[in-house]
């Protein structure tokens, strides 16, 4: 239950942090550079938060590789049913799983100390 509870938080962070960022661009408050390099941060700290949510409350050992492997293929399937895969996607893809991994390992760490 707490995995799913996390997973929900992601995904309704991400939308209404994007949603946020779109009205911006769109209002022309924010340029189209600043809104991409804002919306790929966006990603990274909410999936580095993620991954340490998920590093906190699993009992498992390194769950949030499974985690990010999951996420990693759902978003790869979506792009494949509505668009075709490219090379962003896969860099998109990279940097969920690697702020997973980061959000992980500063919990480990933390934890060390």
């Amino acid at each position: 239950m707490n995995y799913l509870k996390t997973i929900s938080l992601t995904i309704i962070s991400l939308l209404i942090g994007i949603t946020v960022l779109s009205i911006l661009f769109y209002y022309d408050i924010i340029k189209e550079n600043i809104f991409n390099i804002l919306r790929i941060l966006l990603i990274m700290i909410t999936f580095i938060i993620n991954g340490y949510k998920i590093e906190k409350i699993s009992t498992k050992k390194r769950a949030n590789i499974l985690y990010s492997i999951t996420i990693a293929i759902i978003f790869l399937l979506i792009n494949i049913i509505f668009s075709n895969i490219s090379l962003k996607l896969l860099i998109y893809i990279i940097i969920i799983i690697l702020s997973n991994f980061l959000g992980s390992f500063i919990y480990r760490k933390r934890k060390k100390t």
